[in-house]
């Protein structure tokens, strides 16, 4: 892998999951041209290679980009490629965590959209898989990120109070932890819940 171009680091997911996090939460941080050239650099890795990892992380990236799409086609491709990433990994690696966190917060948006209860389910079982990965590894990232899901599914049942300690004990973690963009994300979900409940 000595060929391996440094300048995909932009599309490369590292073992806290870094650099995607960034791509997450901030999808126009480089420009769109740039991205999709590096996406398709990452793509021609992964047929040159034949690695299944960076092939995982080659669709990855693509969901990312597809996520930030207003496209029905687009947010279809991209709840199909998380499912066929959830289904294909045989361990528990920073891309199943990343492509669950992602699915469940997909399905959280049409959860809104509809008002179909019955994806509920399908999140909680997303959110019990996460759950057992938190505890495998420890990871107090994942924990907050849990939280937080499970906050959102609180608020459509209207559970408010549930929601509020839920998000309160995501918060504590990122403080603790120094988990600064996910902190961010949660105190404006408190703040949302403060004016929307008065709480």
């Amino acid at each position: 892998m000595e060929d391996f171009p440094k300048e995909l680091g932009g599309l490369w997911v590292d073992e806290d999951g870094r650099v995607v996090y960034i791509i997450k939460t901030k999808p126009f941080f480089f420009k769109t041209a740039i991205i999709f050239n590096l996406l398709e650099q990452l793509k021609q890795i992964s047929v040159d290679f034949d690695a299944g990892d960076i092939n995982q992380r080659f669709r990855l990236c693509q969901v990312l980009l597809f996520k930030t799409s207003t496209r029905i086609r687009d947010r279809g491709k991209t709840e199909e490629l998380l499912v066929e990433l959830v289904e294909d990994v045989t361990t528990y690696s920073i891309i199943t965590k990343i492509a669950l966190i992602n699915l469940s917060e997909l399905l959280l948006s049409e959860l809104r959209s509809t008002g179909n209860s019955s994806i509920l389910s399908e999140i909680n079982s997303y959110v019990t898989i996460l759950l057992k990965i938190a505890e495998s590894k420890n990871s107090y990232l994942l924990y907050a990120e849990i939280y937080w899901l499970q906050a959102q599914m609180a608020l459509f049942d209207l559970n408010t109070k549930k929601a509020k300690d839920l998000l309160l004990q995501a918060h504590k973690i990122t403080e603790e932890r120094g988990l600064i963009l996910l902190r961010q994300e949660i105190e404006n979900e408190q703040r949302k819940l403060d004016e929307q409940f008065g709480l």
